[in-house]
This record gives C-alpha cells, sequence and structure tokens, in this order.
C-alpha cells in the first residue's frame, strides 16, 4: 500500500499564511505611489516656482538665476535682463578697492534704476557711438555661494569670466559678483549687484558693455 509523501513543515505553514486574508500575491491591489513634487524652475524674468514663505534659496537655483542673468547680457536681450531688477535696484562697478563708498569714492560704474534705464535705452535704440559696432560676449560664472542676510534679502558671491571681442581685438575681464537678491512672492528680483574687477585699479579703455 502506497503511502502519502510527507509535507514539510515550512512549506505547509507558508501555505496557511497565505491562505488566512494575505494580500501578498499577484492580485494584490497596488499601493499608492507617493506623490513626487516638480523641482524648483526659473521662467522668465526670474519667476521662481518654488514657495516664497520659505524664503530659502538653494545653490542650484543661485545657479539657474545667475545663467540666466549671463545669457541675457551676452545675447544682448537688455531690456528682459532690465526686469530682472528692483525699482530700487543699484549696479556698481568699484574702481580700485572692492570695498569703498561709491557715494564718497570714484567708481568706475554707479547706477541707480534710473540711469540703468538710460544706459540700456543707449545701448539698445540710442546713439552709443562707443560700442558701434557692439561687443561680442561671453561669460563663465564659477563658485556660487550663497549666504543669507539679516535683512531678508539673500548675497549670492560668483566668480565670473568675460570674453570681449570688438573690432577684430579680444579682451578678457575677470573679476567677482556679489548679487544680493529679494524673494518676492513670484520672482527673484537683484536689489544690488557690484561687479568687483580683478584689475579695477587698472586703466580700463572703452568698457562700455554690461559687465
Amino acid at each position: 500500500m502506497a503511502c502519502a509523501p510527507a509535507r514539510h513543515p515550512r512549506r505547509e505553514g507558508a501555505r496557511k499564511r497565505l491562505s488566512l486574508g494575505s494580500t501578498v500575491g499577484r492580485d494584490s491591489p497596488a499601493r499608492p505611489v507617493p506623490r513626487v513634487e516638480a523641482p524648483h524652475d526659473y521662467g522668465r524674468g526670474g519667476q521662481v516656482t518654488s514657495s516664497p514663505q520659505t524664503q530659502k534659496l538653494s545653490r542650484q537655483e543661485a545657479e539657474d538665476f545667475l545663467f540666466r542673468e549671463a545669457a541675457l547680457l551676452d545675447d544682448m536681450r537688455l531690456d528682459e535682463w532690465l526686469e530682472l531688477f528692483t525699482d530700487d535696484a543699484t549696479y556698481w562697478i568699484p574702481e580700485g578697492k572692492d570695498d569703498l563708498d561709491p557715494k564718497r569714492e570714484t567708481s568706475i560704474l554707479y547706477d541707480d534704476r534710473f540711469r540703468m534705464e538710460d544706459r540700456v535705452w543707449r545701448l539698445v535704440r540710442g546713439p552709443a557711438h562707443a560700442q558701434i559696432p557692439p561687443s561680442r560676449t561671453r561669460r563663465m560664472i564659477s563658485n556660487v555661494e550663497v549666504e543669507e542676510s539679516e535683512d531678508g534679502e539673500v548675497v549670492v558671491y560668483s566668480n565670473f569670466a568675460i570674453f570681449e571681442v570688438r573690432r577684430n581685438e579680444q579682451r578678457i575681464f575677470a573679476g567677482r559678483y556679489e548679487h544680493r537678491l529679494r524673494l518676492g512672492e513670484d520672482a527673484l528680483r537683484i536689489r544690488r549687484k557690484k561687479a568687483m574687477l580683478v584689475n579695477n585699479a587698472s586703466p580700463l579703455y572703452n568698457l562700455t558693455f554690461m559687465v
């Protein structure tokens, strides 16, 4: 008389567990996947999709903003570049020293918003004779650092190199940027831009493009 094969106790236990209402198996209902938020992104005019309540700015976001500004300058889209600035903005290129009082010391350039608008108008539409023909430029931005200030704004430091070609002559300008950014409800704006050239104590011929 043939005997029934012995059942393995561990396999028998597994069968019992699966038969007692277990949800493990191919026909089990799928569990919902948690939603993944889209990364922060900047659109035209420095718009930011991150929540303004955080009042934080990551290095990646700062880099994207600086890259955007550099592209607008290199492409001579100066009207769009001007939109990146607040109404009380200043644009400053110190002379001789990086840290001085621009209201008491000589600067290579120290513009408020009105002067910036006038400068952009002359470069884009007016008779800017020093930029006929206009300079062709390409910028490189690196070593970006983000630092929060006590007044709720964000200070972004970066190194820059600008390659300019005009009238078959190439020049290179290098230095360090300091951008003081104001975080609004839907956009970043530049409240102050400071360009510290490494050769700001040397004679600079025809520096008439936007640094």
